[in-house]
């Protein structure tokens, strides 16, 4: 690492120990720290750089601070700050944009055109507005005019590929054929010699299927791209559609030393398992999780940020019976909540939920998050204590800046059943259980080490929560301080909820779906059970679950682990008691 922050960290050190409260001194010193990869120290100087500072010097510090959370996968937080930048300073490009790519990262297409749209009518020539101008319109439905766009876009920026990359993937994210075929039909007039238009074309192609179009473009181009490591990748994927496993591994083998990407040692770790040789898969996944966590910034996320706030609400929680007058009267039909943790199956039962027509599923979106973040403000972390502070008054603000929230990402009706999924929600159970005064939970619970293996093979995106993914061991301490922290407030709060098993769920469908529409006191309906048919209508799936949830279901991923069992001997011990709580064998 470099001694040049280290160094601009001591000296703006001395300068805020002698009394210098010059938000300039604070909003360097923030940035030195996030060099230096300390995202709290950094947060902490940049809050101060705000608080030291008014009109749009406030604005650039506020904005300097949404980076800093982003930078660490924080988004809420950042675009908590962001807005703050925008009272300030409306008219800034930079700030609206950011500001409308939150939004769109998040789901909510509607609220990310005003702002994107805004941004890129101040700086017309900027191409990254433009391409998200383009990319949203065609998420809101608008295909022809994005279309439109993205071909302005190439038209300016020749010889430029992001375009034309954003483009493809915009239209075959729609399955709109016609407009991909004109992608790709600009993308070979453009480029026809280039390589890297070759690759794209077959990345495309193998990720809609068109197999006997990639394995044209590999014999054709192979020797040409025999160097290209995004080749190799997408050539080892379509040879393993064949299940020539061996021959896909030999290919990846001959570029992952000189790679080094957690993609290309994912798909090897992935190949070396469907081989059944689990030995040198997990030492695959591995890699690819230590190279994971090294990327971009990936590097800066606090690795135990999520560990110590469970520590402390688990402490908090620990022995606190009968606090709630929980069970009071509620002021209108609360949201159901489905939650558990990453890779339990709850993807899978939203889903089958998705199709019934009394439901209206929200999929992973920040509201709650949002308000959560009010009452930490107010109050402090959402322990059991702090939440007995909250009155009515406190409840009816914190519900109807949720719901607010809500109608950004989705078109609420009133005469449906809200189902709020969100793996993660699991950490904020006693909040939910307050707020909602004792609202409806389905609960998705999966063989603890299946889940724990899962989720340290998955090529998650990478936050505060997912980075204790990149190892194992973390894995195995963040799921056992979740689900600790879960049995705290279900013994503490008497939780209404319903269980749901991945394994049950799985060999008898129908039986268990019957059970979740009587706890939600709806009428069987037979097309919930067509799950594949809902992630069709429902296009895009923004979670790690996409490619099963539209495949029949199948049973193979259950007892997994018991493949690699020798990796979890040394963790049993903290295992095994959630293992008995769940009322599975050891």
């Amino acid at each position: 690492m470099s001694g040049v922050p280290q160094e601009a960290i001591k000296y703006l050190r001395m300068l805020a120990d002698d009394g210098i409260k010059d938000a300039n001194v604070y909003s360097n010193l923030g940035n030195a720290y996030l060099q230096c990869n300390k995202s709290s120290e950094a947060i902490r100087a940049l809050k101060i750089a705000t608080s030291n500072s008014i009109g749009e010097s406030a604005a650039e510090h506020y904005y300097n601070l949404g980076c800093a959370y982003i930078q660490i996968g924080r988004s809420v937080e950042a675009q908590e700050a962001y807005l703050e930048a925008e009272k300030l300073k409306p008219n800034s490009e930079k700030i609206l944009y950011a500001i409308g790519r939150h939004y769109y990262e998040n789901g909510s297409y509607r609220n990310a055109l005003q702002y994107v749209s805004r941004a890129f009518q101040i700086a017309p020539d900027n191409v990254t507005y433009h391409l998200r101008y383009a990319n949203t319109l065609c998420k809101l439905g608008e295909e022809e005019q994005a279309a439109d766009e993205f071909e302005k876009v190439i038209d300016t920026s020749v010889g430029e590929l992001l375009p034309y990359a954003e483009y493809l993937e915009a239209m075959r994210e729609r399955e709109n054929n016609n407009l991909t075929t004109r992608a790709i039909s600009k993308l070979r007039a453009c480029f026809p010699d280039k390589l890297l238009a070759v690759v794209m074309e077959l990345e495309h192609c193998e990720s809609i299927n068109d197999i006997l179009r990639a394995k044209t473009l590999i014999k054709k181009y192979d020797q040409e791209l025999s160097n290209n490591v995004r080749y190799k990748l997408v050539k080892s994927k379509v040879i393993a559609r064949d299940g020539a496993y061996d021959e896909a591994v030999d290919i990846l083998e001959t570029v992952a030393h000189r790679s080094k990407t957690a993609p290309v040692y994912f798909m090897l770790a992935d190949l070396y398992h469907k081989e059944g040789n689990h030995e040198k898969a997990f030492k695959n996944f591995e890699k690819a999780n230590v190279l994971a966590a090294q990327e971009g910034d990936a590097k800066k996320i606090n690795r135990d940020f999520m560990l110590k706030r469970i520590n402390k609400l688990s402490e908090a929680t620990v022995g606190k019976h009968a606090h709630f007058d929980n069970k009071l009267e509620k002021s209108r039909r609360s949201p159901v909540f489905l939650y558990g943790f990453p890779r339990s199956g709850t993807t899978l039962l939203d889903q089958f939920l998705y199709n019934h027509s009394g439901i209206q599923v929200m999929e992973e979106k920040p509201p709650l998050l949002s308000i959560e973040l009010i009452h930490e403000k107010q109050f402090g972390l959402p322990t059991i204590d702090t939440l007995t502070m909250l009155d009515d008054v406190d409840r009816q603000r914190l519900l109807h800046t949720y719901y607010e929230k809500v109608r950004g990402y989705i078109d609420l009706d009133e005469s449906k059943i809200l189902i709020d999924k969100g793996p993660y929600n699991t950490i904020r159970a006693g909040f939910i259980e307050t707020v909602f005064k004792h609202p409806k939970v389905i609960f998705s619970i999966r063989h603890p080490c299946d889940v724990i293996l899962s989720c340290f093979m998955q090529n998650f995106f990478l936050h505060e929560a997912s980075i204790n993914f990149t190892s194992f061991g973390k894995s195995v301490d963040f799921y056992v301080k979740v689900m600790n922290l879960w049995k705290s407030y279900n013994e503490a709060m008497s939780l209404n909820v319903f269980p749901v098993k991945y394994e049950e769920l799985v060999a008898d469908t129908e039986s268990v779906m019957l059970g979740v529409v009587e706890f939600l006191g709806l009428s069987w309906n037979e097309e919930l059970l067509d799950h594949i048919g809902g992630a069709r209508k429902r296009g895009i799936i923004r979670t790690a679950s996409y490619s099963q949830v539209v495949q029949p279901i199948y049973k193979s991923a259950i007892h997994r682990w018991r493949k690699y069992e020798r990796h979890f001997e040394p963790h049993m011990e903290k295992i095994a008691p959630i293992i008995e709580y769940f009322g599975y064998d050891l």
